[in-house]
């Protein structure tokens, strides 16, 4: 991985884990936040990365007016979700 993408998912990844907490979502124990941020870039567990999602969850987390858009949030927590779901899927 880029070593700039590197870096913002170094970033943004405590700023997700905060988010996933307050949203109810659980990680399973193997998956930490910067790991499904470059599982998102990078692809993994059998799951296709997704750059169009990585992007659109790092503006939601980070612009100032998303993060108060609680439809927004909602989506966003429903990808993660599924995402997490498929991954969890791949591995049973």
């Amino acid at each position: 991985m880029d070593s700039d993408l590197v870096e913002v998912v170094q970033t943004v990844g405590p700023g997700l884990k905060a988010f996933s907490a307050h949203m109810g979502i659980v990680f399973p124990p193997e998956v930490t936040a910067e790991v499904f941020l470059r599982e998102l870039l990078e692809g993994g567990s059998g799951i296709p990365a997704d750059e169009a999602f990585f992007a659109h969850l790092l503006v939601s987390l980070m612009h100032p007016d998303l993060q108060k858009d609680q439809t927004s949030l909602n989506e966003i927590s429903e990808l993660i979700r599924a995402r997490l779901a498929a991954r969890h899927a791949d591995k049973g």
